[in-house]
């Protein structure tokens, strides 16, 4: 875990969200429909860690080379019946084993599976490539490429992205540029460039409102890039698209590793 991910801050604490507009409910219904969908890991018996691997992606059409890290949940290959939800994070550290300690995304959402407090997921961590067009790429070339090399629920409520510092645009990029494809974004530390304000008026324009993605923000009340932040805000208040908004003290990054227990509970929230 590096430097960033270590720093610790007085927050406002547990839960953490302020809505900026009041959020339409999150409907759980119709999950027993899903085939082969777990809610608690102590239904299946299971008492094991998860696994984590490396991949890429074969051939990607879009020209960026996509390598990856993914966690599969525990006892994956004898739930051969069951399939997962997937949430990405784009610019989390690759993790070398699984911790008992760190916050960080796979380590971290292990001990809550094991726990029973968020469902068995799939996570998967791509490698970032800065380069226009590449949440495209991730979107058109990972996303299938996930689904078709792991048993994932293909649906949007179970398939969600984050990004954090300038990756952050690149998360809310797929979310509201392929809203069929992702439920739910976590824009932690950014945000967009005023320059892509009026795309981003465009698509959440043309978006049905049963379409929005669910969306988090995390920032610090001294973060240098904040207006960035209220960039996208702006937007999506424009078009009255509910978002959850977490204000704390600190600058750039401080939050990442402090709440990520509350990022893992977010994005587990409407499976």
């Amino acid at each position: 875990m590096n430097a960033r991910h270590r720093k610790a801050i007085l927050l406002l604490g547990f839960p953490f969200l302020f809505y900026a507009c009041q959020p339409s409910p999150i409907s759980v219904t119709g999950t027993a429909a899903v085939p082969g969908f777990i809610r608690r890991l102590s239904e299946t018996g299971c008492t094991r860690d998860g696994t984590i691997g490396e991949s890429s992606v074969p051939n990607p059409a879009h020209g960026f080379p996509i390598k990856f890290q993914y966690y599969l949940p525990p006892c994956y290959d004898q739930l051969a019946l069951h399939s997962f939800p997937t949430v990405y994070f784009i610019l989390a550290d690759f993790e070398t084993g699984l911790s008992e300690t760190d916050n960080m995304p796979i380590s971290l959402a292990n001990r809550l599976i094991r726990a029973d407090k968020i469902p068995p997921a799939i996570f998967v961590v791509p490698e970032p490539v800065l380069g226009v067009g590449f949440h495209v790429s991730l979107a058109e070339d990972l996303v299938p490429h996930v689904d078709d090399l792991f048993r994932t629920i293909r649906n949007r409520r179970f398939r969600e992205v984050s990004g954090y510092s300038h990756t952050a645009a690149i998360a809310a990029r797929m979310a509201f540029q392929y809203p069929g494809l992702i439920g739910g974004v976590g824009i932690f530390s950014g945000g967009i460039d005023p320059s892509e304000i009026p795309q981003f008026e465009t698509w959440v324009g043309e978006t049905p409102k049963e379409s929005w993605p669910r969306v988090l923000f995390d920032i610090g009340d001294k973060d240098q890039i904040i207006m960035l932040t209220r960039n996208l805000t702006g937007v999506l208040d424009r078009h009255h698209v509910p978002y959850d908004f977490h204000l704390a003290a600190g600058s750039h990054g401080d939050n990442f590793s402090v709440q990520m227990e509350s990022y893992l509970l977010w994005f587990a929230a409407p499976w």
